[in-house]
C-alpha cells in the first residue's frame, strides 16, 4: 500500500516520468500489481494526469475498505 501512496503523490504532482517509473516498479515488485500498473503506464504515454490520479485514488479507496 505504501507504493500506492508514492504513486498517488506523483500523480498529484503530475510527474509523468516518475509515474511511469513507479508503474514499472510496481509491475516488477509484485504480480498482484501488474494488471493495475499497466493502466497508469499507458495513461502516462497519453499525458492523462487527471485520469491517473482518479485511478490511483479509486484503488486506494477500494483497498482501504477491504
Amino acid at each position: 500500500m505504501e507504493e500506492m501512496k508514492v504513486l498517488h503523490q506523483m500523480a498529484l504532482e503530475g510527474s509523468m516520468s516518475d509515474i511511469a517509473d513507479q508503474a514499472q516498479y510496481l509491475q516488477e515488485l509484485d504480480d498482484r500489481y501488474r494488471p493495475f500498473a499497466r493502466q497508469p503506464h499507458k495513461l502516462c504515454q497519453d499525458y492523462q494526469s487527471k485520469a491517473i490520479l482518479d485511478l490511483v485514488e479509486h484503488y486506494i479507496n477500494r483497498s482501504s475498505t477491504t
